[in-house]
């Protein structure tokens, strides 16, 4: 709603209205998103930009519901498959990488302390990124996943 509010190309715009949005609802962190990734083919004039923010659940099982619901039916077969087959304790087991192209911006954002992060490591196991943190949280509640659903998705 935010980006077609705003305009998708008004990178800056979205993330400042999120951070209004999120300051008014003055929510605990495990009600509302706070990461925001932003991904596009950098190398290309007037390039379209793709959003993706963090999902938010307050506690485990609704969490697992969440995800595996986006599993089923809101995300790209190839990103499900991934977050699905992905267990951070046996990723020597794992062999669902997306390698995103060299060529795509993939840039998180902290909208509640308003400045740009690493991709998480379970997002820089599953698609690739680098350079990524160490620190591998549950596999598909962080923005680089529903990112890279709808990215795939606008490719089919």
């Amino acid at each position: 709603m935010v980006v077609h509010l705003i305009g998708r190309d008004n990178e800056t715009g979205i993330i400042e209205r999120l951070r209004s949005i999120i300051r008014e609802l003055n929510l605990s962190e495990d009600l509302v998103s706070t990461t925001i990734c932003v991904s596009y083919i950098a190398d290309t004039e007037d390039p379209v930009k793709y959003y993706g923010v963090s999902m938010s659940a307050p506690g485990r099982l609704p969490r697992e519901i969440m995800i595996a619901a986006s599993c089923l039916g809101t995300w790209d077969r190839y990103v499900a498959g991934a977050v699905m087959t992905y267990f951070p304790s046996k990723k020597k087991d794992f062999e669902g990488t997306i390698q995103l192209p060299k060529r795509v911006r993939c840039q998180v954002f902290n909208l509640r302390r308003n400045e740009s992060m690493l991709p998480c490591g379970s997002c820089g196991n599953l698609f690739g990124l680098t350079p990524c943190e160490k620190k591998e949280w549950v596999y598909g509640n962080c923005a680089e996943v529903e990112m890279t659903a709808v990215r795939l998705r606008t490719q089919h």
